[in-house]
């Protein structure tokens, strides 16, 4: 199932576009993760164009020397501007896990240890279905998926429970999802 998921993900020419500029960039430890991925899959299935309703790609990186927050910033603007200059607006979320605790501390209003890499933030998400990433490297596609992508075939919105999530930021999300996409299989926080 992991490869049919790399096979969908190579036909999305705009995500390819965005690795193939990531790795340009030199951006270290990068992946492109969440929405822009499960989406993709879900428009294949529902025979949609493939970037139908993607609007925002959220990108992971990992850069232990520069823990700026404006570093973060500063690729979103590189990002954007090299986009926008070939006619593709997306709207760019840069997030460096050496950083991203803080910033998800403030949203869960929970203390959130530090992410060990990138598979470790990935995993730690709000539902199985974001808990994905790809990232390009030497030309080949390489998967993060902690939880497969069994999830995403099925349209299955499953809650990851950690002490750094919460029911409510669950059902914020599941809300989302629900108001946008049809034939989702929800599984509730309580139910797991």
């Amino acid at each position: 199932m992991e490869e049919k998921f790399l096979e969908i993900i190579k036909q999305n020419t705009d995500l390819m576009k965005v690795l193939d500029y990531l790795e340009e960039l030199n951006v270290p430890n990068y992946c492109i993760c969440t929405g822009s991925l499960n989406q993709t899959v879900w428009n294949y299935l529902d025979h949609l164009p493939l970037n139908h309703n993607i609007d925002d790609i959220d990108i992971l990186f990992e850069d232990k020397d520069d823990l700026r927050e404006e570093k973060e910033e500063e690729l979103k603007q590189k990002l954007t501007n090299h986009f926008e200059d070939l006619n593709m607006s997306y709207k760019f979320d840069t997030h460096n896990i050496r950083i991203m605790n803080v910033w998800k501390s403030k949203i869960t209003q929970k203390e959130c240890k530090p992410f060990i890499d990138i598979n470790d933030s990935i995993k730690r998400l709000y539902a199985t279905i974001q808990a994905v990433g790809v990232t390009k490297k030497n030309g080949e596609l390489f998967l993060y998926a902690p939880y497969g992508v069994e999830d995403i075939f099925t349209k299955t919105i499953r809650p990851i429970k950690n002490k750094e999530n919460s029911k409510e930021q669950y059902e914020k999300k599941v809300k989302s999802w629900k108001d946008r996409f049809s034939n989702l299989n929800i599984i509730e926080w309580d139910e797991e």
